[in-house]
């Protein structure tokens, strides 16, 4: 589904017109808001990536797509992730095998520091923040085509919200949580997992309850 097609599923559910720009302003901003975190909370979309580090600095920038590290590796090891008291005493004491502490989104602080200078240093596999929707045309490209609806669902139980409508916002909820659950059970078995397990539907759907 494109944004377009979405906002249009959206605004059918609400009961509002295409003219009501307000609201569509609402609804495109929310769609990304949603789309994003739903691509850092379920990892949907995995990238690797060479980071660069600097003799005697400890710190490394991360990918500016970045929303979750996975592992970092440094010549086929990973690198052990720290808690900030522990790289603190790391950091003075030396340690025989690297480590990490997660800063801030933008950066990493790894210890010991690097005696050289290189350009790929390290590698990283980490969930990326897939690309904004910004036109009618943009799709959730980082989104299986078949859960689509989840940012229909999740958009709603905000916009219900907003319109003190609290039943409907917790039916959208519920479906959004059946189609999530859905999305990871497909997840699932596309990596091999599963296969011959039955995915059920919604919970919504299994209780015969239609939501409008």
């Amino acid at each position: 589904m494109t944004r377009a097609e979405l906002t249009d599923a959206i605004r059918l559910r609400l009961g509002v017109s295409d003219s009501d720009s307000r609201m569509t302003t609402f609804i495109h901003s929310q769609l990304n808001t949603e789309y994003l975190r739903l691509a850092a909370e379920e990892a949907l979309l995995e990238k690797t990536a060479t980071l660069t580090t600097v003799a005697g600095n400890n710190v490394v920038d991360l990918p500016d797509d970045w929303q979750r590290t996975l592992q970092i590796i440094q010549g086929g090891v990973p690198l052990r992730p720290v808690t900030a008291l522990e790289y603190a005493d790391i950091d003075g004491a030396g340690s025989p095998r690297r480590v990490y502490f997660p800063q801030s989104p933008e950066r990493i602080l790894i210890a010991p520091a690097p005696s050289v200078s290189e350009a790929q240093g390290l590698t990283i596999i980490y969930v990326a923040r897939p690309p904004a929707l910004d036109a009618d045309s943009d799709t959730p490209s980082a989104l299986p085509v078949e859960y689509h609806d989840i940012l229909v669902e999740l958009v709603l139980i905000r916009a219900f919200l907003a319109e003190e409508d609290a039943t409907l916002s917790q039916a959208a909820q519920i479906n959004a949580q059946g189609l999530i659950d859905r999305l990871r059970a497909h997840t699932r078995m596309s990596g091999g997992e599963g296969v011959g397990k039955m995915v059920l539907p919604p919970v919504a759907a299994r209780y015969g309850r239609a939501w409008s």
